[in-house]
């Protein structure tokens, strides 16, 4: 009896210090395990495995929302190396899947949406090399049709000055006195 007392204090201790099943033979596990070698219907005893095993769940839990997915994993396997109703196990699994497929979806949507904003900015520069393009064209044409132009004015100069010279030619020379 005294042994049994003496393992049950060890076991609430490594309990309240976080020792659930490390180290192997100093942890709460291990004295809750020892206390059932002794006496296998002790109620405390039970209690506390099943306390280590909740414990386990919650702590996977943690991890799990931290994005710490292996030790999540880890701890929930210790869990379920002890004896107890599978629904938390299963609760928890389901949990930490949720919680990886959640995380994909986002890092799948982020990469969507960088490759969409890559897209668009495509888009937007070949849409601006267009536009380029477009004004360049618009302004060759505005500038051979602004030599056309002179060209014609010129070529109208040299017509009339042609003209006027060949009126000149027709003309009689007067001779001044």
């Amino acid at each position: 009896e005294k042994e049994i007392t003496s393992l049950l204090n060890k076991a609430q201790a490594s309990l309240e210090q976080g020792k659930l099943t490390t180290p192997e033979n100093q942890s709460a596990l291990f004295y809750f395990n020892q206390v059932l070698e002794f006496d296998l219907h002790n109620q405390q005893a039970k209690q506390g495995v099943l306390k280590v095993r909740e414990r386990l769940l919650v702590l996977a839990r943690q991890k799990t929302e931290q994005q710490r997915w292996e030790e999540a994993q880890q701890l929930i396997d210790k869990a379920r190396a002890i004896p107890g109703a599978l629904s938390p196990i299963l609760e928890a699994l389901g949990e930490l899947d949720s919680a990886k497929a959640a995380q994909q979806k986002q890092i799948e949507m982020r990469a969507a949406q960088r490759e969409q904003k890559d897209l668009e900015k495509q888009d937007a520069q070949q849409q601006a090399a267009q536009e380029r393009e477009q004004k360049l064209a618009q302004a060759r044409r505005k500038a051979e049709q602004e030599k056309a132009r002179a060209e014609a004015d010129r070529e109208a100069k040299i017509q009339k000055l042609i003209s006027q010279a060949s009126d000149l030619e027709k003309q009689p020379l007067t001779e001044s006195t």
